[in-house]
């Protein structure tokens, strides 16, 4: 039996990685910076502003929730130098074992910089804040919201108003951030894995998120004042989303019991996704997506080996041979390996530059022209 489930593996491996190919004739791995920063959680958040990165932590040892800029070189060696940290909150003073410390969302909406986290105060109660600042200014407001909740996603409601969408008491609730509103209960039965994936332009407003209550990964796509959920898969805790460039939702979803990654594409009437398989992969711990010239570039981290009776872990970035998605087709490139686990990784695209933060015992950034990278394909 066991000889018939790797050989299963193999044809789905050899079905599948013609899209993953290899990584020869790529260019070479790009050169780590680490900033010896290291998250209390295996979760940050990064984000472009300008010409720097702002990457957001919470730090256990001074208990507060740090950010810190990222500056890229103008040269290769280093490729970024650290800028200004700032301290921005106190958020414990006893962590412990807190499940929710540093848990956190970060985004940017136009010019403006919205930070909702989760905080303990003095008593050990639960408060949730939000801090709000222009991308290319200086200070900061610090609001405690009247209420307080896992934070998952925002968007802006009809009158232009950011609600938040956030978990409370295994329910799914929606608050909008303005003094003397009402919290609205959305979902009696909900339990969020990890966090949630925002999509959110003028043309869909939406969040990705696996349910551990239903053991579903949903699409909760806001339709006025309603928020209307489809069923996705029967997996995907490790999951990612984005927008592609004809206003569809995409989702990539691990299958961990197949031991494969997948991709959900959002169908032409919006009411379902095709499913593709993308590659095979074992034990992967976060997945990314992003867009260039047109096509999707993936992003996975998984556990592989063991070799010389170690464990390895690597990075890897899925290049695609052609903007058909009905003709899946991909080189593969390493960017990292070691014997560390890769828990977390987050990046940004800005022209033809990929930026791309990972956990390996520290932060590390990588920054990569993604032009080479196709440059290659016509080679």
């Amino acid at each position: 039996m066991g000889r018939l489930k790797s050989l299963l593996l193999a044809l789905l491996a050899f079905g599948m990685l013609e899209c993953s190919g290899n990584d020869e004739h790529l260019p070479a791995r790009p050169a780590a910076f680490d900033t010896r920063l290291v998250p209390s959680v295996q979760s940050f958040s990064l984000a472009l502003a300008g010409g720097s990165l702002d990457l957001v932590f919470a730090d256990r040892n001074s208990l507060v929730l740090a950010k810190v800029e990222i500056l890229p070189a103008p040269s290769s060696n280093p490729p970024f130098s650290l800028g200004t940290l700032t301290f921005l909150d106190r958020i414990s003073d006893m962590p412990g074992d807190d499940p929710l410390f540093g848990a956190q969302l970060f985004f940017t909406q136009a010019t403006d910089r919205h930070l909702l986290y989760l905080g303990r105060a003095a008593d050990e109660s639960m408060l949730l804040k939000h801090i709000h600042w222009q991308q290319n200014a200086g200070n900061a407001t610090i609001d405690a919201l009247p209420f307080a909740g896992r934070p998952l996603a925002a968007m802006p409601g009809d009158d232009g108003t950011l609600e938040l969408y956030f978990e409370n008491g295994g329910m799914l609730c929606r608050q909008p951030l303005k003094p003397g509103a009402a919290a609205e209960t959305l979902l009696g039965s909900f339990g969020p894995a990890r966090s949630a994936s925002m999509l959110a332009d003028e043309r869909l407003q939406a969040f990705t998120v696996f349910d551990l209550q239903s053991q579903r990964l949903i699409l909760f796509r806001k339709n006025g004042r309603s928020l209307d959920p489809t069923v996705v898969c029967p997996f995907g805790a490790v999951h990612f989303s984005a927008m592609s460039p004809d206003g569809k939702a995409m989702i990539l979803a691990y299958d961990q019991p197949k031991k494969r990654i997948v991709l959900f594409q959002e169908n032409q009437s919006g009411a379902g996704f095709n499913a593709r398989p993308v590659t095979v992969a074992n034990e992967v711990s976060c997945l990314g997506m992003f867009f260039y010239d047109g096509m999707p570039f993936f992003l996975y981290s998984e556990r592989v080996g063991p070799r010389s009776g170690r464990a390895l872990y690597q990075l890897s970035l899925l290049i695609p041979r052609s903007a058909a998605l009905e003709r899946l087709s991909y080189r593969r490139q390493i960017l990292q390996s070691g014997a560390s686990p890769i828990p977390c990784f987050r990046a940004v695209a800005s022209s033809d530059r990929l930026y791309l933060a990972l956990l390996q015992g520290s932060v590390r950034f990588l920054r990569m022209n993604l032009r080479d990278y196709l440059r290659s394909e016509s080679d």
